[in-house]
C-alpha cells in the first residue's frame, strides 16, 4: 500500500467520524429545543436553546484565522475535547 492511498485512508475514516459527530450533535440540539418548546411552551426558551447551541455560526468567522496560525491537528484535537 503506498503512503498515499494510506493517507487517503485516514483522511476518509476522519472525514467520516466528523460527519457522524457533526450530525449526532446538530440532531441532539434540534431535539433538545423541540422537547424545551413542548415542556415550556415558550419560544424563548426555545430560542435561547437554539441560539446557544449553534454557536458554530459564531465562531466560523474567526475559525478560518485560528486554524492558519496553528498546527491542523492541535486545532482539531482541541476542538474535539472541546
Amino acid at each position: 500500500m503506498s503512503s498515499g492511498s494510506q493517507g487517503m485512508k485516514s483522511f476518509t475514516t476522519l472525514w467520516l467520524g466528523q460527519l457522524v459527530s457533526l450530525l449526532g450533535s446538530g440532531l441532539t440540539s434540534f431535539a433538545m429545543g423541540i422537547w424545551i418548546l413542548e415542556k415550556s411552551h415558550s419560544v424563548t426558551q426555545f430560542t435561547l436553546t437554539v441560539v446557544l447551541t449553534s454557536t458554530g455560526m459564531l465562531v466560523a468567522p474567526f475559525a478560518g484565522a485560528i486554524v492558519d496560525r496553528n498546527d491542523r491537528r492541535t486545532v482539531l484535537i482541541l476542538c474535539n475535547a472541546g
